[in-house]
């Protein structure tokens, strides 16, 4: 591309022919699983299974974590097919502290009543999850909920009624943003850059990963202003019409010389009453996460899919019946860089149809004619 406007404008083409597919499916609830029983003489099925294996033995290390809560798109009835709405949603409250969000639509404040939690800290986690690395960054799960089950059914039917779209349509990523601009949930001057291409090629994922993992470290201005902290980034991740959003939580070279340290917030006593009880319990973890990092800079991302498919997460969770969704928003924690492309690789290939892999192996990429490609992605990041 020649210059960032041809890069959006060819994205935008690509992302309303993608659409014109989505349109002719009645709803993502009802599409079935993705085929995973890959054929031997395939090179996409020989290449899927081994990010499979790469997966998994991330898993295992725990440089991949992943967590359910007890929610999904479509629970409620007004955010069905909302992941565009939803995924960005996400990142507001990742990229604004409270002050922010009462500057902006008042809908971002909407919770259930009966949660506890106070937007300006940070989560304590209730949750089956054996790992506990989950503490004290990220976004904390009642918001997580409130996006999904309260703020979203509220957005999503606003933003098809603008767009003049029937009740369960599908929405194209780009629509949703100007209606979240146009109405004071994001503002325009939080837009970072567009990313996309092929999935598979490690030099259009690569890019991304790059550009986002890299973004705001070297902005010596703001970390002088903000207290030595490195600016937020969010990015919304658009493949085989779904939508996630990843966080991207903190950035912390490892090494004796350096801890490992979140994007830093105000603590409430009982927060930090209990940091202070484990304080050797984190000590040793960041001495483990330091040995297995090798001293290289670190970044954690938190993805957050609404409605994850059952055959990306299967050694996670069992197949929830026919639908091939799992009806629990999943929460995938990636140590590093390396541990979210090999996340988003397998991701994707997860998602594959048969048709979709006989495709792949007939064709090679080609950007200037990716209507029927089953490998497009497109990327928004978004800072604060």
């Amino acid at each position: 591309f020649q210059s960032d406007l041809d890069r959006a404008l060819y994205l935008s083409s690509l992302e309303l022919q993608r659409c014109s597919r989505q349109e002719s499916s009645s709803s993502l609830l009802n599409k079935s699983t993705p085929n995973v029983s890959y054929d031997s003489n395939s090179e996409i099925a020989s290449s899927a299974l081994k990010h499979q294996d790469r997966f998994h033995k991330m898993s295992q290390d725990q440089r991949i974590q992943v967590e359910f809560l007890n929610t999904y798109q479509g629970r409620i009835r007004e955010s069905t097919n909302g992941c565009t709405v939803i995924a960005p949603l996400m990142a507001i409250h990742h990229l604004c502290n409270m002050e922010s969000l009462k500057t902006r639509n008042p809908i971002l404040l909407k919770v259930d009543v009966n949660y506890s939690h106070d937007l300006n800290y940070p989560a304590e986690y209730e949750s089956d999850s054996t790992s506990t690395s989950f503490d004290d960054i990220g976004i904390n799960n009642d918001s997580i909920t409130a996006v999904i089950d309260i703020q979203a059914p509220l957005v999503v039917p606003k933003v098809r009624e603008h767009l003049g779209l029937h009740a369960d349509a599908l929405i194209v990523p780009s629509d949703a943003h100007d209606y979240l601009i146009d109405d004071n949930f994001l503002h325009q001057n939080q837009f970072v850059g567009v990313h996309g291409g092929n999935i598979l090629d490690n030099n259009h994922l690569g890019t991304f990963l790059r550009d986002f993992s890299e973004y705001g470290l070297d902005d010596e201005d703001w970390k002088r202003k903000n207290e030595g902290r490195v600016k937020k980034a969010a990015a919304t991740l658009y493949f085989h019409e779904h939508v996630i959003c990843i966080h991207r939580l903190m950035a912390t070279r490892c090494g004796d010389d350096a801890l490992l340290h979140g994007n830093t917030t105000k603590q409430s006593k009982k927060i930090l009453l209990r940091r202070i009880r484990n304080i050797g319990k984190k000590k040793r973890k960041e001495k483990e996460l330091s040995k297995r990092c090798g001293g290289k800079e670190l970044v954690v991302f938190d993805v957050i899919d609404s409605l994850p498919s059952a055959s990306t997460l299967s050694s996670q969770k069992k197949r929830n019946g026919s639908t091939g969704w799992l009806q629990q928003t999943a929460r995938i924690r990636c140590i590093g860089r390396d541990s979210l492309q090999t996340y988003l690789t397998w991701y994707a290939c997860s998602k594959f149809s048969q048709e979709d892999k006989n495709f792949i192996d007939s064709y090679q990429f080609d950007a200037n004619n990716v209507d029927l490609d089953p490998r497009v992605f497109q990327t928004f990041i978004w800072s604060e």
